[in-house]
């Protein structure tokens, strides 16, 4: 009989604890489970702490990179890398660009010359120079350019009309020209081309003749130059060469292609671009500088 009773105790005791067991288990699977504490190694590079300054995300950033690991900045820290970025670069801008300046560009400008200058073919007269006029009827020369271009006209014997070339090439330190190249349109045939080409265009031709050379010019109108604008008037002396316009007496003559050239360095051409001769250059003279010659304005 106890022994009876004392099995099912046992029995009872042990079916209790089953059930408590059971119901703790369940208890710990569904309630709020305990918290993952990571070592100080792993959070210090992969959390980004929501208040650390944009600075130390920045580093703790760099420290990634250097691991191989690619984690995203904050807004905040890549808005402040951003604008510390543009400061720097501004401030670099503005240490560079004084310190190369206005001389850096010359020195280009002067090198793209010299190359372009031993490129191409100058025509000039024997000895270097043409006979030089007796004054200038106007100039435009501001000190420290480094080169010029001069209109000139001189007359023609045998034909009424006068004939325009453009003279160029270096300046010195005081603005006097130190060489002399000279560029024109002439009929091919000379006075009697000329004469032809009051009907039709005759081939032209770039080079000057003995009459160019040794004939004074009655008028002549000088500007000096920047390295930048003298390359500017090779590159379109260099066009004409490559391609020689035709010489028309009165549709396109000496005049206009002196003014095609120096429309290179904005020399504006006379309103009346079918004057003769020297009212021609004095047109040229009164569109650019706002005076007529010798008190006289051609209409």
């Amino acid at each position: 009989m106890i022994k009876n009773n004392l099995h099912k105790i046992i029995i009872f005791s042990a079916i209790s604890v089953f059930l408590m067991l059971g119901a703790a288990s369940a208890e710990s699977r569904y309630g709020t489970p305990p918290p993952i504490i990571l070592s100080p190694d792993l959070t210090a590079s992969w959390v980004l702490p929501v208040h650390a300054s944009p600075a130390l995300q920045r580093q703790q950033a760099r420290n990634n990179r250097a691991r191989g690991y690619q984690v995203p900045l904050a807004k905040s820290a890549r808005r402040s890398r951003s604008t510390i970025q543009t400061k720097n670069s501004r401030k670099t801008h503005r240490r560079t660009v004084p310190a190369f300046g206005q001389s850096g560009l010359r020195l280009q400008a002067r090198a793209r010359v010299n190359i372009l200058d031993a490129q191409m073919n100058h025509e000039t007269c024997k000895g270097g120079w043409a006979t030089p006029p007796d004054r200038l009827d106007s100039s435009r020369i501001t000190a420290g350019h480094p080169f010029y271009m001069e209109m000139r006209l001189r007359q023609t014997p045998h034909l009424p009309v006068g004939h325009t070339y453009i003279a160029y090439g270096r300046l010195s330190p005081s603005g006097q020209p130190v060489e002399e190249r000279l560029i024109m349109l002439s009929p091919v045939g000379g006075y009697s081309g000329a004469a032809i080409a009051a009907v039709l265009p005759m081939p032209g031709i770039l080079k000057p003749v003995f009459d160019d050379c040794k004939l004074k010019p009655v008028a002549a109108y000088r500007i000096s130059l920047t390295a930048r604008q003298y390359e500017q008037l090779l590159r379109r002396i260099q066009q004409a060469q490559a391609n020689i316009p035709a010489y028309a007496l009165f549709a396109y003559n000496c005049n206009h292609f002196a003014s095609d050239i120096a429309a290179a360095v904005g020399i504006l051409p006379p309103k009346n671009k079918y004057l003769p001769a020297l009212k021609y250059i004095y047109g040229v003279i009164k569109a650019n500088e706002g005076y007529s010659p010798r008190g006289k304005l051609p209409s």
